[in-house]
């Protein structure tokens, strides 16, 4: 089909034009109700009878009879229109079935459905069927809006049937219950998690053992005087206990593990080899309990009588007055040993810390020069210890239990709280050598001592030192250790000698 026809067909399969007047507008339910043959007028009128949803106006009829007057002589039907407001195209040309119409009307255009034969059939059911004036009027209303009905989801009036937007709605769906699912489910496992690690931590750490401080602690607490201590005899590492008072229960005497004889022999043995010996004593000063070894062999101290003779420079003449802090010294002599001179003036108490931090030899022999021998001599024949050792030269030799007793005195003066006590103990923790502070370093400790060391000499070996002694506070209990030796210092000897020091601190867990 061509001209403009053509295009009215498509435009009418889209949105029927509004029916003209004089016209049969039939509805499809109209349609279905007739049977073969019969013509929209015949129709009209049958389907008017048969009810019409509302009663004719005389609108209507006058439409109905101006359509009468109009309708083409052929009586053919005529498509009906049903978009009243979009404008009609003219046609191009005109169609051969059209009928003449009156001077004062212009001539209509009539459908293409004009040209099919009288007698045909009922047209297709998706097709509107034309005729004259019906005889009801049209559901629809006169006038509709020409704005086109708003796009939809979908290509047409049933299911989507574009796959790709209903895998998407299923994907979505998808996510939606597997997120929900997620959710729940870390509901659930947030409200039934087994405890925290910070839990069974905890549980743990209460059900651990009791520490040897802990154990410690648990035992009759005893005054460690001089009196009270006896050291064990003997080369053999064994513990100890205090003699019970009078009248009092016998206490149970500790024993030393075979492990700890084993780490301590294992921690000696690099020195075992080359003839070297050493001895040791560890104290519990709460309870008097201990564990020693050779405390009576001699060895060279070095410089570690430094720290035994400032306690008793500070008890023996500045508490007691005699001299102060800020008094100088003045010395320019050899001393009496021969070994080294002392020179310059300095205070008192500058000299004193010197001998702690740095272990000056200068202002500690300036000390021993400037004041009596004699003095000290007594000091030491009060404490128990050999008093010779005032006069063996500045540098004495003397035992582990020399100095267990020595470090004893230091520890009631130094914990007395005195106006120079808390100044001294201030040194011997800052000195800048200490063996026990770094044999110690992980285990939590606080530690006052004045170590003492000494190359390899030719003298048969009389002047090789490697030793420490002070006092060590760990959780609350405070031990008293002394370590002395023959060995040479090294470098690596000093390692070494750190290792024996470490194996006799863990020994005292078989003090309690």
């Amino acid at each position: 089909m061509t001209g403009p026809n053509k295009h009215d067909d498509a435009r009418s399969s889209r949105s029927p034009r509004p029916a003209r007047a004089g016209r049969v507008v039939l509805s499809a339910r109209d349609y279905l109700k007739s049977t073969p043959g019969q013509t929209a007028e015949q129709i009209g009128p049958a389907a008017e009878n048969a009810g019409s949803r509302r009663s004719s106006t005389p609108e209507d009829a006058q439409t109905r009879t101006r359509g009468e007057a109009e309708a083409p002589e052929n009586g053919d039907a005529v498509q009906p229109q049903t978009r009243s407001n979009r404008p009609q195209r003219p046609s191009a040309r005109p169609s051969a079935h059209v009928t003449e119409r009156p001077a004062s009307r212009p001539a209509e255009r009539t459908s293409p459905a004009s040209k099919r034969p009288a007698n045909r059939t009922a047209p297709r059911p998706d097709a509107h069927p034309a005729g004259q004036a019906a005889a009801r009027p049209s559901k629809r209303p006169a006038t509709r809006s020409s704005a086109r009905p708003a796009p939809t989801l979908y290509a047409g009036s049933g299911p989507d049937q574009n796959p790709l937007r209903r895998i998407v709605l299923v994907a979505g769906v998808a996510a939606a219950c597997a997120l929900l699912f997620f959710g729940i489910s870390n509901l659930f496992s947030t409200c039934s998690a087994p405890p925290t690690e910070e839990e069974p931590a905890a549980e743990a750490e209460a059900e651990s053992p009791p520490t040897p401080e802990e154990r410690l602690a648990a035992l009759p607490a005893v005054e460690t005087g001089l009196a009270e201590l006896d050291l064990p005899t003997g080369t053999e590492p064994q513990a100890f206990a205090p003699a019970p008072a009078d009248g009092s229960a016998v206490a149970v005497q500790p024993v030393l593990s075979d492990a700890s004889k084993a780490a301590i022999d294992r921690a000696f043995a690099p020195f075992a080899e080359n003839d070297r010996s050493f001895g040791f004593a560890l104290v519990d000063l709460g309870t008097g309990r201990g564990i020693a070894s050779n405390v009576d062999a001699v060895f060279y101290g070095a410089s570690s009588f430094k720290g035994p003779y400032c306690v008793y420079f500070c008890q023996s003449q500045i508490e007691t007055g005699l001299v102060t802090r800020d008094d100088f010294v003045t010395s320019g002599v050899m001393s009496e040993s021969g070994v080294f001179s002392s020179q310059g003036s300095d205070l008192i108490g500058s000299m004193i810390e010197s001998a702690i931090l740095f272990s000056s030899n200068d202002t500690y022999g300036a000390l021993r020069y400037d004041y009596s021998d004699d003095a000290l001599a007594a000091y030491l024949e009060g404490l128990g210890v050999d008093p010779a050792l005032a006069y063996d030269t500045w540098f004495p030799h003397y035992t582990v239990r020399d100095g267990v007793r020595l470090w004893l005195n230091a520890s009631e003066y130094l914990s007395s709280g005195t106006e120079t006590a808390p100044w001294l103990a201030g040194l011997l923790e800052r000195d800048e050598t200490s063996y026990l502070r770094e044999a110690l370093k992980d285990e939590g400790v606080q530690v006052q001592s004045k170590p003492g060391w000494s190359m390899e000499s030719f003298e048969n070996g009389e002047y090789n030192a490697l030793c420490d002694a002070g006092i060590v506070a760990k959780d609350g209990r405070r031990y008293l250790v002394s370590v002395m030796s023959n060995i040479p210092y090294t470098t690596s000897n000093v390692d070494l000698f750190e290792v024996v020091i470490a194996a006799v601190f863990a020994a005292r867990g078989d003090l309690a």
